[in-house]
Order: structure tokens, then C-alpha cells, then sequence
């Protein structure tokens, strides 16, 4: 486990030193950065709600790798700082245009309720798509998480130390383009941030359109469930906006 933490470190380092994004969408001519600014609103089973405020930045290293690297700051209706989430991310171009990898670690600290934790995920995943005609696209993807919790320990360091919990995770979307607007249908255990456990998967509908060539304005809403369909997890409300410079 501390060698797959290790490994990813060492990578993302790298990454950096090399560069003179609900992941970003992949663009026919990717621009050099692209930056995920959203904010949502998280409605539980017991109908408690907390929100919280994105930023993901999205940043071309060389033809065949980008960095992405993103924050989160949520609040609870109990504690205005209730938890924080970071994460590094490494993406493959997408070779043939079909296939490509990518490879994450984040790093997870919760302040509210107590105990206070921290749970750092080193992420595997594999994702192909396939256009099924001009309008449709559809995408299937799986990975593995290696994952870590500590109590007691709000450190912003990710760890391999603590509870160790494996688990496999998994999306498969189907996409609809129309002029500058698509809507997406996505059902899977990984998001932009978070994996899931695969018995906790979560169903979204995005809209996205495309206001300039600068930036374009999204929205999604989620329905996450625990082991039952018919037993509700959390309800998601999201809105944001992609930004791309050349």
C-alpha cells in the first residue's frame, strides 16, 4: 500500500516539474488550461443538507499527459468548515481518440460531525468511449481504489497509515450532443472528487451549453443509493461553469 502512495507521489511530482481537467470533459482540440468552478447543494436520507464550493484546475503538460488538481471547502448546517477535499490527478491523452488512463490521489479531511477523520484514496481507472453516431457518445470506465482512514488525525498529508479499505469502482455514461448544448446520463461510483463503494453508486443527469468558445455553463442533478435502488443515500444539486484558455 505505501509503495502505490509512494508511486503516485513520485508521478505527480514529476508531472509538475514538468509543465513550462462530475473529471472535465475532453474537447476535440483541448485547450492548455481548462478551470471547473461549481458549487453544490448535498440533501442526505435524513434530510440534513450541506453544501460546498469547487475549484478544479485542468493543465496540459505535454501532448500525451495533462495535470489535474482541484479543492473543496463544505459546510453543514451544524459548522460552517466541516470538511475539505483535495486531490492530484494525472490523465492520458485519449489514445485513438477511443481509450486512456488515469491515476489520482486525494486526500479527504472531515472536521464535522466527530470523531474528526482524514481518508486518503489512490485511484486506478481505465475509461474508454465510443461515438455511436454524430449526437451519441457513450463511455465505460472501471478502476480500483486503495484507500486509508485515520480518526482523530486532520492532517492534510495523504497517509497509507490506518484502516485500509480496497474496492473496485466503475461509470458508464451515455452522452447526447445538439449544436452547443449536451445531455448526459451517467451512472457509476466515481465522480470529479469522490470514489463510492460499488454497493453505494450514484445515477446523474448533466446539461451543459456552451455560451462562448470561453465557457461553458453545466448543471446535474444526482441520486445516490445504499445498496437498495429503492433506499435513498444522498439527493445531489449542482451548478457551475468550464472556463478554457488557449
Amino acid at each position: 500500500m505505501k509503495n502505490v502512495f509512494v508511486a503516485l507521489l513520485f508521478l505527480s511530482g514529476l508531472s509538475a516539474f514538468g509543465q513550462h481537467s462530475d473529471t472535465l470533459p475532453h474537447q476535440e482540440h483541448s485547450p492548455r488550461v481548462k478551470l471547473l468552478v461549481y458549487a453544490r447543494v448535498i440533501v442526505d436520507a435524513q434530510k440534513e443538507w450541506r453544501t460546498d464550493q469547487n475549484i478544479v484546475g485542468n493543465f496540459k503538460i505535454c501532448n500525451w499527459l495533462r495535470l489535474e488538481a482541484g479543492t473543496r471547502l463544505g459546510e453543514k448546517q451544524q459548522a460552517f468548515t466541516s470538511y475539505c477535499h483535495y486531490k492530484i490527478e494525472l490523465q492520458s491523452k485519449w489514445f485513438y481518440d477511443v481509450f486512456r488512463v488515469l491515476t489520482r490521489l486525494s486526500d479527504n479531511v472531515t472536521y464535522y460531525p466527530a470523531p474528526t477523520y482524514r481518508k486518503t484514496n489512490a485511484i486506478f481507472i481505465a475509461e474508454a468511449k465510443y461515438p455511436l453516431s454524430k449526437s451519441f457518445h457513450v463511455l465505460a470506465a472501471g478502476g480500483y481504489v486503495f484507500s486509508s482512514h485515520q480518526s482523530n488525525k486532520p492532517d492534510f498529508m495523504p497517509s497509507a497509515a490506518g484502516t485500509q479499505k480496497n474496492y473496485p469502482i466503475f461509470k458508464l455514461s451515455l452522452k447526447y450532443l445538439y449544436k452547443k448544448a449536451e445531455v448526459e446520463a451517467t451512472y457509476g461510483s466515481y465522480d470529479v472528487f469522490n470514489p463510492y463503494l460499488y454497493n453505494q453508486p450514484f445515477a446523474q443527469i448533466l446539461g451543459a451549453y456552451e455560451v462562448s468558445k470561453r465557457c461553458k455553463l453545466q448543471s446535474y442533478c444526482r441520486y445516490q443509493y445504499n445498496n437498495n435502488v429503492a433506499v435513498p443515500y444522498n439527493y445531489f444539486f449542482s451548478f457551475g461553469a468550464i472556463f478554457s484558455l488557449p
